[in-house]
């Protein structure tokens, strides 16, 4: 079908506003079939002042197309997008002016609503936040578009009418010569052309892969992974205006580190072309937590987990916040939204896990370390927690694995156990072990311990003493932690307190 006999699609999208963060991620999803002439969307956002809002909704809502619904459970809580403009989009639907396509960004009970039985996308009414990345995820809905929308223009008639074209004399021999060789300079265009934007084409999406690998790492906080992903963009696209802006932001953890004085300058530079940029606002938080204004962090955390409520690390600040404060429900509540949205971060669900522990619930706690693959400390952790228990044959086995880790190159460099481990000692004072030969021999001291709890004095010998002829100059801060988890286990565990003692005293009384 020419262009010219192509008819353009409009496109209403109904939302609610808790959900605009999501709006414009799909919103950008659909710029090629706008490109390619095929659709034009409208949602409330494209208002102005002065518009007079409501009658400019209506106007769109009665000649659109195709009706979207972004479907959440704010849209259905949502009494102007549920009553309002789903009802008469439905109506629409019914008459066959207009096709209702539920979009389901986020999980909610949506399947018993009055459009829960029409063809939801993307596929099977998989909510867009469940995939891998929202990008993922939009774009089997952009596809999903295309395809109803190349099936919508199939049937659409050719502009009625004809025009009579004059018989010309057949050109003289010569001109055949010159047509030919013109018809074969065009083809030879079009094909490098056609190599061309192939090409880039090719490029775009490379790079568009990496960035939206480099946004992930961001929402997660996993500042390093993102710079890297950000420099692959480059190398694709030197001119990237996306990867550099992106490796200006994952680099800036990095000055700080070095010079807070830099990292503020910096910080404000970008702030001032980016204001809303919800990574710059996250660590603008954490330069006003620094500096001991907890409010104003709160603030810009909670900002960023109204408006984004994808950043995963702007509900785990919060998480942090509220478990320094005693808050345990609000400390939960954040730790689990930050592990839904990111799973793989570790740090996170240790967070979550840690919570549980404080408040002797060992079996979540445990559950959730043992989603920690390759952790070190995530062992060490749930031997604890096993150990409140009463459990000392997990304790000594997750202890051994631990020490395997520490031990094994390529699981100890990981980056994600190049961390400071942190403590609470029977004081609440927070002690910190920083190196891995710091980790290894935190790791024997509790191994001897458990040694001894399990009948084998002798070893239990040999791990101390290689522990403590280790780690001369941090035995004082080794031991502290090891004497804050034997009390503890004794308090939890009556049975064992004999043997605690009896240990304490042999390993610990000098």
């Amino acid at each position: 079908m020419n262009d010219e006999n192509r008819q353009k699609i409009e496109i209403f999208i109904s939302y609610a506003h808790e959900d605009e963060d999501l709006l414009n991620k799909l919103v950008s999803h659909l710029s090629q079939l706008k490109r390619d002439g095929l659709i034009e969307t409208w949602h409330d956002r494209r208002l102005t002042g002065g518009q007079e809002w409501a009658g400019q909704i209506d106007d769109h809502l009665e000649n659109a197309h195709i009706v979207l619904l972004l479907i959440s459970a704010d849209f259905i809580d949502s009494k102007y997008c549920y009553d309002i403009e789903m009802k008469r989009a439905l109506d629409r639907h019914n008459n066959h002016e207009a096709r209702v396509i539920p979009v389901i960004l986020r999980p909610t009970d949506w399947r018993n609503a009055p459009f829960g039985k029409l063809q939801a996308l993307p596929r099977d009414g998989r909510p867009v936040v469940k995939f891998e990345t929202l990008d993922d995820g939009f774009l089997e809905v952009a596809q999903g578009l295309r395809n109803i929308v190349s099936q919508w223009n199939v049937n659409i008639p050719l502009t009625p009418g004809s025009v009579d074209i004059p018989e010309f004399p057949p050109p003289k021999r010569p001109w055949k010569i010159k047509a030919l060789l013109i018809a074969a300079l065009i083809i030879v265009l079009l094909a490098g052309t056609g190599a061309f934007w192939n090409h880039y084409r090719q490029i775009v999406a490379i790079e568009g892969k990496h960035l939206a690998n480099a946004e992930k790492y961001m929402r997660a906080g996993r500042y390093s992974e993102a710079k890297d992903e950000y420099q692959q963009a480059q190398k694709v696209r030197p001119r990237s205006k996306a990867a550099g802006f992106g490796l200006e932001k994952a680099t800036l953890p990095e000055v700080l580190a070095e010079d807070k004085e830099l990292f503020s300058l910096k910080l404000n530079s970008l702030l001032n072309l980016a204001p809303d940029d919800p990574d710059l606002l996250i660590m603008d938080g954490d330069r006003h937590y620094f500096r001991g204004e907890k409010g104003l962090a709160v603030g810009r955390y909670r900002k960023v987990a109204t408006q984004y409520p994808m950043w995963a690390l702007a509900h785990f600040r919060l998480g942090v916040i509220s478990d320094q404060s005693g808050d345990v429900q609000a400390a939960l509540a954040h730790y689990q939204n930050a592990v839904d949205i990111a799973p793989d971060t570790d740090i996170y669900r240790s967070n979550l896990a840690y919570v549980y522990f404080k408040q002797a619930d060992y079996d979540h706690a445990i559950a959730e370390y043992r989603k920690i693959p390759q952790s070190p400390l995530a062992a060490l952790e749930w031997a604890k927690a096993a150990l409140m228990q009463g459990d000392v044959n997990t304790v000594l086995e997750e202890q051994k694995v631990a020490l395997n880790w520490l031990e094994d190159d390529q699981v100890a460099t990981l980056q994600k156990n190049q961390g400071t481990w942190y403590f609470e000692v029977d004081n609440h004072e927070g002690v910190r072990v920083f190196t891995r030969s710091e980790k290894l021999c935190y790791t024997k001291l509790a191994l001897s311990a458990t040694l001894f709890l399990s009948g084998h004095p002798v070893k239990a010998q040999d791990y101390f003493q290689s522990a403590k002829i280790a780690c001369p100059a941090v035995n004082r801060v080794l031991l502290s932690i090891l004497e804050t988890d034997l009390v503890r286990a004794k308090e939890a565990q009556p049975q064992l307190a004999d043997r605690i003692e009896d240990y304490r005293r042999q390993f610990l009384s000098n």
